[in-house]
C-alpha cells in the first residue's frame, strides 16, 4: 500500500511532508505515519487500507495534457472539414 496516496484519497487537501510525514524502515521497508500535524483525525490502518483498495479498484482519471486536448480538437476539426467537403 502507498500510504501517502491513501491519505491523499481520504484528505485530498492535505500536504505531504507538511501535514504528515511517512517514513520507511530501512530493513523491512514497512512504512509508517511518522508525523501527523493535519487538523483532521489521523486515519487508522483499516481506513488507509480501504482508501488504497478504492484507489486500486477506481483509479483517478488523469486529465488529458494540453497537447492531447489540442490534438483531439484538431482531429475533430479535420473530420468536420472532411464531412463538410462531402456536401459541396
Amino acid at each position: 500500500m502507498n500510504k501517502e496516496k491513501a491519505i491523499l484519497k481520504i484528505y485530498p487537501e492535505a500536504v505531504p511532508n507538511v501535514d504528515f510525514i511517512i517514513t520507511a524502515d530501512p530493513e523491512t521497508l514497512e512504512t509508517t505515519i511518522h508525523t501527523w500535524k493535519y487538523d483532521k483525525p489521523k486515519p487508522t490502518d483499516s481506513q488507509l487500507q480501504a482508501a488504497w483498495d478504492d484507489l486500486q479498484a477506481n483509479p483517478p482519471v488523469k486529465p488529458k495534457s494540453l497537447e492531447e486536448q489540442i490534438k483531439a480538437r484538431l482531429e475533430a476539426l479535420e473530420l468536420a472539414t472532411i464531412t463538410l467537403m462531402d456536401f459541396m
